[in-house]
């Protein structure tokens, strides 16, 4: 099978004006859902419709869905076309089941109770609209759907999704918070400024339900918030995106991340995954704002293969080890000394400015790298192991212990500066080029 072309080059994307397509909201010539006689009834009255019909499919086209409520209600095997729904608390049920809306408008604040086997194709959802299924959801799927909020803004957000497991496939969205607390995928998608949320102690108590997040295929641009999550695993593949914010973030599982092209990258993550991977993907400034590729993490094995940081004199700062970090308390730089990962890998990764400092690991590994600047202050390895590896102008190891060492420089950089005060490395001699 054919796969999907992707945009190849990060900053044409980035450049990319309004990928966005707004129509008008919504139409006046509906007809009323009061006025669909018996079919109203059995939105009204399910035991009715039951005893009267039984579970047969009823289909509903062109109705103007307002003014009328719907409250407890279960809504089964129904197929909306081409109807309008505007509710301020109006649709509030308790189940949604084997239910198909197709190119239908939405707009307010609608609960659909615990929706499942629900599918919303061609659909379309306007402005600061609350649309959410309860706890319970599952195979909730939108498809090829729009949320548009283009001047919502960070304190305007609309919200979609559901206390439980959605999809969304092929959609775009515009200032809109997508609500997963089990499950949520995002599939050849298109965001703009959106923000992902999850469950919480603080929503839900001690046992808040954790999530697993996958995007694929997507391109998110803007910044795509996803402070505070609370997840199981984390998988993000194929995806362009502009900046990505994942601060105080919590794993229970893995983090992955795989042929993508990133801007900004804040990855500081409270609680910590259990293993944390990127590979082959390449980072670079968006020009719109200062870039920064920021990763602090409690992986027990972290594995980085083939990132390429471009264009960017800043410094790459990369922290692995759990609980480990720096933080200022009443004015004061406190260090927590980390916990020791299992296992960290770096290879076949180019970083003009690498900063590694205050992590710790049983086994550490550089493998065909090259950097032009390489920090491992205060750090602390059972053992390390660089091997064929280029770092050109300065490398730190001020204070940094390890109890084992393997390190065999790309020969050629005599005027590497090197600093290893306070250290037990010890470093190999400089060689100069062709000798």
């Amino acid at each position: 099978m054919k796969r999907r072309t992707f945009v190849k080059n990060i900053a044409a994307l980035f450049a990319l004006a309004n990928p966005f397509t707004f129509i008008k909201a919504f139409t006046m010539n509906k007809t009323n859902i009061r006025k669909f006689g018996k079919t109203f009834d059995y939105l009204k009255d399910p035991d009715l419709r039951t005893k009267e019909i039984g579970d047969q499919l009823i289909r509903v086209n062109n109705a103007d869905v307002s003014g009328a409520s719907f409250q407890k209600v279960v809504w089964r095997n129904i197929e909306f076309v081409n109807c309008d729904f505007q509710s301020g608390y109006d649709i509030k049920l308790s189940r949604l089941e084997n239910c198909r809306f197709i190119d239908c408008q939405f707009q307010g604040i609608i609960n659909w109770g615990a929706a499942t086997n629900t599918r919303f194709v061609r659909c379309k959802f306007y402005g600061e609209s609350n649309i959410i299924g309860s706890s319970g959801t599952k195979n909730l799927v939108h498809e090829q759907c729009e949320f548009i909020n283009p001047k919502g803004g960070r304190n305007h957000l609309g919200a979609i999704g559901a206390y439980g497991e959605v999809e969304f496939i092929k959609c775009k969205a515009e200032f809109f918070d997508f609500l997963g607390t089990i499950q949520l995928k995002l599939s050849d998608c298109q965001l703009k400024d959106c923000t992902i949320s999850t469950d919480s102690e603080a929503n839900t108590g001690p046992h808040f339900k954790r999530a697993e997040i996958v995007i694929n295929q997507c391109i998110l641009i803007g910044l795509t918030d996803m402070i505070n999550a609370d997840l199981t695993n984390l998988t993000i593949l194929n995806t362009h995106y502009e900046s990505i914010d994942l601060t105080n973030a919590t794993f229970t599982g893995d983090f992955h991340m795989e042929q993508c092209q990133g801007g900004n990258t804040k990855i500081l993550v409270k609680g910590g995954a259990q293993n944390f991977t990127i590979k082959n993907c390449h980072m670079q400034s968006n020009s719109k704002e200062k870039f920064r590729f920021y990763i602090a993490c409690s992986a027990q094995t972290a594995f980085i293969d083939g990132l390429k940081i471009q264009n960017s004199s800043e410094v790459a700062e990369i922290r692995f080890g759990a609980q480990g970090g720096i933080e200022i308390e009443n004015g004061v730089e406190v260090i927590y000394p980390p916990e020791f990962a299992r296992k960290i890998t770096i290879s076949n990764t180019s970083i003009p400015q690498f900063n590694f400092e205050y992590s710790a690991a049983n086994y550490f590994l550089i493998k065909d790298c090259e950097f032009d600047r390489a920090n491992f202050r205060k750090s602390r390895y059972n053992k390390l192991e660089i091997i064929n590896t280029r770092i050109s102008r300065q490398i730190d190891f001020t204070e940094t212990k390890v109890d084992e060492q393997n390190i065999e420089f790309i020969a050629g950089f005599k005027n590497r500066i090197e600093l290893t005060d306070g250290s037990n490395v010890r470093l190999p001699p400089k060689i100069p080029p062709n000798q």
